[in-house]
């Protein structure tokens, strides 16, 4: 499996988009909630935040116009491009399979499409236990490990820490 770093997400959003200003960030993370709270640590943070009143609380643009988005899993995320996607522990041991299922297919048939070329996904979790489920969709088998992980330079796994 991929090379386990540790951060928390708000490090590798700042960190990412104070060396890439014109950068697109997507944050998915188990609940609207909790990506709420994220995204308000993030504006507390950043210095070139361009208020906009008409906007939603979890959606930030800079003053570089680019554009940070905080989703719960399972969201729809349209016509947005983002060169960076981090998912952030986005199921549980304890939850269902079908739950598990349900996010596989989100993430292919959703998040897989919105990486722009160059572009990476970051997992952040305690464990990986997902990333080898395989979801069949139209008749075909994935995972994230076989398709992103082993095949492709486009996904980091980081561990989660508290903070």
């Amino acid at each position: 499996m991929g090379k386990l770093l540790m951060y928390n997400a708000v490090d590798i959003i700042i960190e990412h988009i104070t060396k890439n200003p014109s950068d697109n960030i997507l944050y998915a993370t188990y609940s609207m909630d909790a990506a709420t709270i994220i995204a308000n640590e993030i504006r507390s943070k950043l210095s070139n935040v361009i208020e906009d009143q008409n906007e939603q609380r979890t959606v930030i643009r800079t003053i570089q116009n680019n554009i940070l988005k905080f989703i719960g899993v399972g969201a729809a995320i349209a016509g947005y491009g983002t060169n960076l996607f981090i998912i952030d522990k986005p199921l549980y041991k304890n939850d269902s399979n079908m739950f598990s299922q349900k996010f596989l297919n989100w993430f292919w048939e959703s998040c897989y499409c919105r990486l722009l070329p160059e572009g990476k996904f970051v997992f952040i979790d305690y464990d990986f236990w997902w990333v080898s489920k395989e979801v069949i969709i139209n008749g075909q088998s994935y995972s994230i490990e076989n398709e992103l992980i082993n095949n492709r330079n486009e996904v980091i796994l980081m561990k989660a820490i508290n903070g």
